[in-house]
């Protein structure tokens, strides 16, 4: 049974073969939804598809709309958009109607990439996922793009990381007997984060070890119209080392 644009409803079960209706003039509020599911109408696969994303992104948690979409998608052998309506069901379903999600993965085993079914298999085990662990799909309606926060916090995150690695090397060298090297790595980084105390007081160390005034005064001068907050420390160094 559909409803029509104009608001007529027709009733006939083998709607699907039946040349006399015209598809293209059906609205996809779709009533009959269990036979829908079983015979997703590919003649109508882009609006059935659009009106459906459009369901979701208004009743989120209405199932049936998550199961239909799924079926349209993996009826018309689209990967991408089966692994996509996938993962907005998961992502409602929570903890929740393990049987179902295992049953549509099996159901839409054919269609998916392996790689696509490898991730779909994980959430099916580990049923407990939040909307973070979840990847981002161009055609997912509710797994949300990161925010610009998310996006600094992140790039931070990995720039501490660099820094630190920085750092655990220029100590490795130093144990290794080699401060040239340790010392040339300690110089580059500080003068592109010269905010970094450790990094500051590790390479004061070398300088201090080594009695080398020129590469102290040297990298004193480049840091001169920066951040750097040890100038006074650096300056009582290297008058001692006259």
């Amino acid at each position: 049974m559909f409803i029509s644009q104009s608001k007529i409803v027709i009733t006939k079960s083998s709607y699907a073969h039946d040349e006399s209706i015209d598809m293209h003039n059906i609205n996809p509020c779709f009533l009959n939804r269990k036979n829908w599911i079983s015979n997703p109408p590919l003649n109508l696969y882009e609006a059935a598809s659009h009106y459906l994303a459009h369901q979701i992104s208004r009743l989120p948690t209405t199932l049936v709309n998550h199961v239909q979409r799924i079926a349209l998608h993996a009826a018309a052998k689209n990967p991408e958009q089966t692994y996509a309506a996938l993962l907005d069901l998961y992502l409602i379903l929570g903890e929740k109607g393990e049987k179902l999600r295992k049953r549509l993965l099996f159901q839409c085993k054919e269609v998916l990439e392996d790689d696509q079914y490898q991730v779909i298999s994980a959430l099916t085990i580990h049923s407990n996922n939040t909307q973070n662990e979840y990847p981002l799909l161009p055609h997912s309606i509710l797994c949300k793009k990161p925010s610009s926060n998310n996006l600094v916090a992140k790039s931070n995150l990995h720039q501490e990381q660099l820094l630190q690695d920085v750092i655990d090397e220029g100590r490795h060298l130093v144990d290794c007997g080699q401060l040239d090297e340790a010392q040339t790595l300690l110089e580059q980084a500080l003068i592109k984060s010269p905010e970094r105390a450790d990094i500051a007081t590790d390479l004061l160390e070398i300088y201090r070890y080594t009695r080398n005034k020129n590469a102290l005064s040297e990298t004193l001068k480049q840091l001169a119209a920066t951040p750097f907050k040890d100038t006074e420390k650096w300056e009582t160094l290297a008058s001692e080392l006259d």
